[in-house]
């Protein structure tokens, strides 16, 4: 019993971890002289209790140099881990000041991995010194596909990264109508992406950590573990951040990363033909009709018949629940007009 009360306890943390109470007594500015009530001074918005200077202010002084003296990043990343999708939507409905500034986590996270991976990779520069100019056409494509493939496959890490930023326009598709949430835009969908790719980050800079120490990790079950995790956070976000049954998240969720591979793999593809293109002696007019026009077609066929066919589920759901709705408030009415004809 006490295992699922703490079990309850956590769940409702995760939703309302922050709580606010207005300092009632009164005080004198230490800064500036005035006498207020409250937490902060109204004249030079100084803090109320500052108390002696102590190691622990030693540390925030070096933190600020860093611009992580308040909402402290430390403290995001833990809100990011324990409660990422209630977290985000904190932040996208509003509540910023319990965030770190997302854009600026995203930067010095990227960073951070950076430099303690060592991203340095000489295998993938040899690759690039291969594709020359004087092979023929086909060639030149092989070798830029394949040049691809193989940093893909090497940083599969950074191409999660790259599938997320496609992922913002079918998630504000799918999960638009949400129950919590609801109609975000897209400039909102662009910060819960950020947040999703800090959290990637962080986890990225965990397991390779581990990986180092314990270098069976980087198995093939070992990596198929790691994915799993990912995924696994991933749902955990969307669940928490738009509130739907398991089963709606799980499929909007596949739908929207589908969408997202489909819309990824069409950019390459252009990239790819852009590339030949205006390589010395290749048929540019040819290249770039096929790279920009035919090459993404069928792509974006099937991102608009998968997305077509999903929105039709999501307007058939919203019309049985109406429904339902309605037919329990004609319930409701047929109860009290019952009970008022028997008063």
């Amino acid at each position: 019993m006490r295992v699922k009360q703490r079990l309850e306890h956590y769940r409702q943390w995760q939703r309302e971890p922050f709580s606010y109470t207005r300092d009632c007594a009164t005080h004198k500015c230490n800064n500036c002289g005035e006498e207020f009530q409250g937490n902060y001074c109204p004249i030079c918005s100084q803090r109320a209790r500052l108390g002696r200077i102590t190691w622990k202010s030693v540390w925030l002084g070096f933190m600020e140099l860093w611009g992580m003296h308040t909402r402290s990043m430390p403290y995001s990343l833990l809100q990011l881990l324990l409660r990422p999708g209630y977290f985000i939507g904190d932040y996208i409905t509003g509540r910023r000041q319990v965030s770190f500034p997302p854009i600026k986590m995203l930067m010095i996270m990227g960073l951070l991995v950076i430099v303690v991976n060592n991203l340095i990779d000489s295998e993938a520069a040899q690759q690039a010194e291969q594709v020359t100019f004087d092979a023929d056409l086909g060639d030149r494509v092989k070798l830029i596909v394949e040049s691809f493939i193989s940093w893909l496959e090497k940083h599969n890490d950074w191409a999660i990264l790259m599938l997320l930023s496609f992922l913002i326009w079918p998630t504000w598709s799918l999960f638009r109508i949400s129950p919590r949430c609801d109609h975000h835009t897209l400039p909102e969908g662009f910060f819960i992406q950020v947040f999703n790719s800090v959290h990637l980050l962080m986890l990225v800079l965990v397991y390779n950590m581990i990986a180092a120490v314990l270098p069976f990790i980087k198995s093939e079950i070992g990596g198929n573990v790691y994915m799993a995790i990912i995924i696994v956070q991933l749902y955990r976000t969307y669940k928490q951040l738009f509130g739907h049954s398991h089963w709606g998240t799980v499929w909007r969720m596949v739908v929207a990363t589908t969408v997202a591979m489909l819309l990824m793999l069409a950019f390459l593809f252009s990239f790819v033909c852009i590339l030949v293109a205006i390589m010395p002696d290749s048929p540019k007019g040819y290249a770039y009709v096929i790279g920009i026009v035919a090459f993404p077609l069928p792509f974006l066929v099937a991102i608009l018949i998968m997305l077509a066919g999903s929105n039709a589920c999501i307007k058939r759901q919203i019309k049985k629940d109406a429904k339902k709705q309605q037919q329990l408030a004609e319930q409701e009415q047929a109860v009290s007009q019952e009970t008022e004809a028997l008063e």
